[in-house]
C-alpha cells in the first residue's frame, strides 16, 4: 500500500506539472500546433493516475471490509457460544448480555481504528515527504567559512579552474580555466553556447564548488580562496541581472529595496540607484511612483524596465562585482540601447563581468575574453580580436548576419 501510495503522488504529481506547463506555455503550444500532443499526455497521465487509484481503492475496501465484518463475525460468534454455554448453565442470562455488551463496545472500537489505518498510512507518506525537504541539506552550507570584516576590492583569479556538473561528472564544462581580474575591470565573456561562460557566473557566487580540491587552485577573491568563504558572505559583495529578471508583486520601491535585506534602506538611496539605473524619470511618470505595484512578475512593467530595476536592485548594495548573465539577449533593439547605457552607468562604480549574446553591447569593455569547451583561446579588446580574425571575429560575423 505504501508503494502504491509514492506512485500514486508520482504520477499526480507528473500530471499537475503538464498541465501548469500547457497554461503558462500556451501561446508558444498553439502556434506550434500542440494542443492534441498535451491533450494525449495530460490523458494518458489521467488514465494512469485512475488505475493506480483503482489499485488502492480495492485495497482500502478488502481492509475496511476485514474491519467491518471482523466485529459482526465475532459478535455472532459470542452469541453462539453464550446460548450453548445457558443451555449447559455454565453461565446466567444476564453474565451473557454483560459480555456481549463489553465485546460489543471494544469491537466498534476496534474497527474503526482498523477503518483509520489508510488514513494513517496517507499522513505517514505525507509526513515522509516533508521531512525529506525539512532534512535535505546543500553540499555547501551557506553560513559555513569565514566572512572578512572589509569589502572586498575586486580582485579575482582564476587558477586551474576545472569544473563537472554533478548530474553529467563524464563532462568538463571549465578546462583548467586561468585568468586575473583587477578591480574595476569591465570584463566580458563571449563564446558559443555551452563553453562554460554561466558556469563561471555560477562558481563566482558559490553554487557550486571547483571539481578539483585544495586551496592552491580555484577562484580566489582577494587572494582568498572561494571554498574559504561563506557563500552568504560572498554573494553579498556581487550584485546580479540576469536574462529574466523576477520582480515580486510589492511596490517598486520595495523591489529596488529587496537589493540589500541586511540593513533598512532609505528613499535617497533608492533613487539615486534608480538613476544610476535610468529607470527613475519613468517610475516618476506612473501615478502612484515608487509605490507602484510591479505586478505579478512584474507584468505590468515592459522587458526593458523590468531589466532597469533590476539594475536599480543590483546597485543598491553597492556590490564590489556586478554581474551581467545575457541582460539584454531577450530585449529589442530600442530596448536594448536604453539598457546598454544603464549597464554601463553601473560599471563605473566596481568590477564588473558580462556574458554577452550580443556582442556589439560589449564595445566599451576593458577586455573580452574569448572560450571555447571550458577554456580561454583568446582575449583582448574588440578592435584587436577583430584583427586577428580568429573565434571572435566569426563569432562576430555571425552575430552581425542574425
Amino acid at each position: 500500500m505504501k508503494n502504491t501510495s509514492k506512485m500514486e503522488d508520482i504520477i499526480v504529481t507528473k500530471g499537475l506539472s503538464i498541465a501548469k506547463e500547457s497554461i503558462s506555455a500556451h501561446r508558444t503550444m498553439k502556434s506550434l500546433s500542440l494542443e492534441q500532443y498535451f491533450y494525449r499526455r495530460f490523458k494518458l497521465t489521467c488514465i494512469e493516475s485512475a488505475s493506480t487509484h483503482l489499485i488502492e481503492a480495492v485495497k482500502i475496501g478488502l481492509v475496511q471490509s476485514i474491519a467491518l465484518s471482523g466485529p459482526v463475525l465475532s459478535l455472532t460468534a459470542c452469541f453462539a457460544l453464550g446460548n450453548y454455554l445457558i443451555q449447559q448453565n455454565a453461565i446466567s442470562m444476564i453474565s451473557l448480555f454483560k459480555v456481549f455488551i463489553t465485546f460489543s463496545m471494544c469491537s466498534q472500537a476496534l474497527g474503526r481504528i482498523t477503518a483509520f489505518t489508510t488514513k494513517t498510512k496517507e499522513a505517514e507518506e505525507a509526513m515522509r515527504r516533508i521531512f525529506t525537504v525539512i532534512d535535505r541539506k546543500p553540499t555547501i552550507d551557506t553560513n559555513q567559512g569565514d566572512q572578512p570584516k572589509g569589502k572586498f576590492s575586486g580582485h579575482i583569479e582564476f587558477k586551474h579552474v576545472n569544473f563537472r556538473y554533478p548530474t553529467r561528472p563524464e563532462t568538463k564544462v571549465l578546462n583548467n580555466f586561468t585568468y586575473s581580474i583587477q578591480p574595476g575591470s569591465k570584463i566580458a565573456l563571449v563564446g558559443q553556447s555551452g563553453c562554460g561562460k554561466s558556469t563561471l557566473i555560477q562558481l563566482l557566487q558559490r553554487f557550486y564548488d571547483p571539481t578539483d580540491h585544495g586551496l592552491e587552485n580555484g577562484i580566489f577573491f582577494d587572494g582568498i580562496n572561494l571554498r574559504q568563504l561563506a557563500p552568504y558572505w560572498i554573494r553579498r559583495q556581487i550584485g546580479i541581472v540576469s536574462q529574466e529578471p523576477i520582480l515580486f508583486n510589492i511596490s517598486l520601491r520595495d523591489n529596488i529595496a529587496y537589493g540589500d535585506n541586511s540593513r533598512i534602506v532609505s528613499m535617497d538611496e533608492i533613487i539615486e540607484a534608480a538613476k544610476l539605473a535610468n529607470i527613475h524619470d519613468f517610475i516618476l511618470s506612473l501615478p502612484n511612483a515608487y509605490e507602484t505595484l510591479a505586478g505579478q512578475d512584474g507584468s505590468q512593467l515592459s522587458g526593458g524596465q523590468k531589466q532597469r530595476i533590476a539594475i536599480a536592485r543590483a546597485l543598491i548594495r553597492k556590490p564590489s562585482l556586478l554581474l551581467f548573465d545575457e541582460a539584454t539577449s531577450a530585449l529589442d533593439n530600442e530596448n536594448q540601447r536604453f539598457i546598454q547605457k544603464s549597464i554601463n552607468d553601473a560599471m563605473v562604480t566596481c568590477t564588473s563581468i558580462i556574458i554577452a549574446h550580443r556582442l556589439n553591447t560589449i564595445k566599451n569593455v576593458d577586455l573580452i575574453i574569448v572560450l571555447s569547451n571550458g577554456h580561454i583561446i583568446e582575449y583582448g579588446q574588440m578592435n584587436e580580436l577583430l584583427a586577428k580574425k580568429g573565434e571572435f571575429f566569426n563569432l562576430y560575423q555571425l552575430n552581425n548576419t542574425k
